[in-house]
């Protein structure tokens, strides 16, 4: 949700109070702010490696996103965005298609060494 939003608070630390001080502030925003759009902001839905995880044995066990987000929206008490989810998944594939890659790779190195394979 990026709104070019002007709010910025600028401040400096004093060595003689041991503390930090304000040196500029712009408090007005150009968007909505509110305890009801805290949610919805991505370091707030931020799921625990640990949910990633099952939501991605989920999704290989053939769950649908829908169910997912109600599941993981009740276990958390965060909102879940289906978007989310998709992106959880791609980015699942695309961590083991590395790691096939590497796998074949240090497959390949380890026939070289041993002077197996057809290359």
């Amino acid at each position: 949700m990026k709104s070019d939003c002007k709010y910025c608070i600028k401040f400096r630390y004093d060595r003689n109070l041991c503390g930090f001080i304000i040196t500029s502030k712009e408090d007005k925003h150009n968007h909505e702010i509110g305890p009801e759009l805290y949610g919805h902001y991505a370091e707030n839905r931020k799921l625990s490696p640990e949910d990633k995880k099952q939501i991605t044995e989920m999704f290989e066990a053939g769950a649908k996103p829908s169910l997912l987000r109600t599941v993981f929206q009740n276990k958390t008490s965060k909102l879940v965005l289906v978007k989310d989810l998709h992106n959880i998944r791609t980015l699942a594939k695309s961590k083991g298609t590395e790691m096939a890659k590497l796998a074949k790779v240090g497959e390949d190195f380890i026939n070289s060494k041993l002077g197996v394979g057809g290359e």
